[in-house]
């Protein structure tokens, strides 16, 4: 007789439904968290270039000072302006007068300094900010140097034209003035104000490198904004050349004074 053998058992080996759910959903996941990365990634990357390229707000105005300056938010027209305020003060003689406006512009182009005349000075100052409705600090004037009797100023060795005049948009006359140390550059300067408010100045004196040091013999334009239907301009030039008019009387009076002494010889 033969014997029987048993048959070999056989198991149907099911691969676990919730290993399987657990494997795809960590899959799934670790995907979504990337994907969800990248999109943030991208999008910062987007704004920061759209941001760039908006025009912010400024609050624009004119007035005599700070606190008489009010105005509305206006958008700028460039995507590079800043937020400007400016302030200048002129001191002619023992009265003082001020000039104070906020406005879109390039922060870089603000000229600080002073320019100095027989009669006076005049000083101005600007401070900026670049986001949107931003109130930029407002610029201060330095005080003068108190200088005692005794103390002896240094001249610079260049002479300029001096000279002062309102409601002018150039102002020519013979007086010049000797530049003391620190100023080495002659400077003729105007600003004008049409509309609400009115103002107009021409200016000639001596001034510091600082405040020419882009416009070298180049006439530029400082201001050209409109604030409140008030049209403001300003340009001016630099030279660091005394005024070729006082140069040319020196040799003119030299050669007379030689002319006089050659007939007088003979």
């Amino acid at each position: 007789m033969h014997e029987l053998k048993k048959p070999t058992p056989r198991y149907n080996v099911k691969p676990s439904t919730d290993l399987t759910v657990n494997y795809l959903f960590a899959a799934s996941s670790g995907n979504s968290r990337v994907m969800k990365s990248s999109c943030l990634l991208l999008i910062c990357i987007l704004w920061s270039i759209s941001a760039t390229d908006v025009p912010i707000s400024c609050v624009t105005c004119v007035g005599e000072s700070e606190k008489s300056c009010n105005g509305t938010a206006q958008k700028c027209s460039s995507a590079t302006d800043d937020c400007i305020s400016v302030i200048e003060e002129l001191k002619l003689g023992k009265r003082k007068t001020s000039f104070f406006m906020r406005f879109c512009g390039d922060c870089s182009q603000q000229k600080t300094g002073f320019i100095r005349f027989d009669k006076g000075v005049l000083k101005i100052n600007a401070t900026c900010c670049n986001t949107s409705n931003c109130n930029p600090p407002a610029p201060t004037i330095p005080q003068d140097k108190s200088t005692s009797k005794s103390e002896n100023v240094k001249a610079s060795g260049i002479t300029c034209n001096s000279c002062y005049t309102a409601n002018a948009t150039k102002c020519d006359c013979n007086v010049y003035m000797d530049c003391i140390e620190g100023e080495t550059q002659c400077i003729s300067r105007y600003i004008s104000a049409t509309g609400g408010h009115t103002h107009a100045a021409a200016i000639r004196g001596c001034t510091t490198l600082k405040m020419c040091e882009v416009t070298k013999n180049v006439e530029m334009m400082l201001y050209n904004v409109t604030i409140q239907n008030n049209k403001i301009t300003s340009n001016f030039s630099c030279s660091n050349d005394s005024d070729s008019f006082q140069t040319s009387f020196l040799l003119l009076m030299l050669n007379v004074a030689l002319f006089s002494k050659l007939t007088t010889a003979t």
